[in-house]
């Protein structure tokens, strides 16, 4: 795996991401996204880059502005309230529709995104596949992150998941 870190300059601000590339053909590409107190280098976003790179795709997963080693809001506690996630349920990300696979893998017991609300956006687009970890939280136990990486490796191999 060759992993090399870099960032996108602006005007304002640098936004750094990790780029994590395959020896041999890449044969697509994961973008890694993670929360707000994460980070590109987390244990989670390490594990999606060594396992898409088996998969011979490349991963890329950004410090978006205010997250991780982001030069806007840095080391900054960021308070997001409630009327932002309820602003959000109104905006065109909820509505639109892809013509590709989309997985997403979620604990039903998730105190921070509620496990409602992604089964019905899942349920507004046909091209999402979710996968539930029965009995996790937000943030995924070791069991749990083992049971996505599997989803995730069957969904970048087949394009759909074969659920227990």
């Amino acid at each position: 795996m060759n992993t090399q870190y870099q960032a996108i300059e602006t005007e304002r601000q640098a936004i750094p991401y990790k780029r994590s590339l395959p020896d041999g053909e890449i044969r697509g590409v994961v973008l890694g996204v993670h929360g707000f107190a994460s980070s590109k280098d987390s244990p989670t976003q390490r594990a999606v880059a060594d396992a898409g790179v088996r998969q011979n795709l490349a991963v890329i997963c950004f410090d978006f502005p205010a997250h991780g080693e982001s030069s806007f809001g840095a080391g900054r506690s960021l308070n997001v309230p409630f009327r932002f996630y309820e602003d959000l349920q109104n905006r065109p990300v909820m509505q639109q529709t892809w013509d590709r696979p989309v997985l997403i893998v979620h604990g039903d017991q998730d105190e921070v995104v509620p496990y409602e609300d992604v089964v019905r956006f899942c349920s507004a687009h046909p091209t999402a596949e979710l996968c539930t970890l029965y009995g996790a939280g937000h943030e995924f136990t070791e069991d749990g992150m083992n049971a996505a990486m599997r989803y995730a490796i069957q969904f970048w191999s087949s394009g759909t998941v074969h659920k227990p």
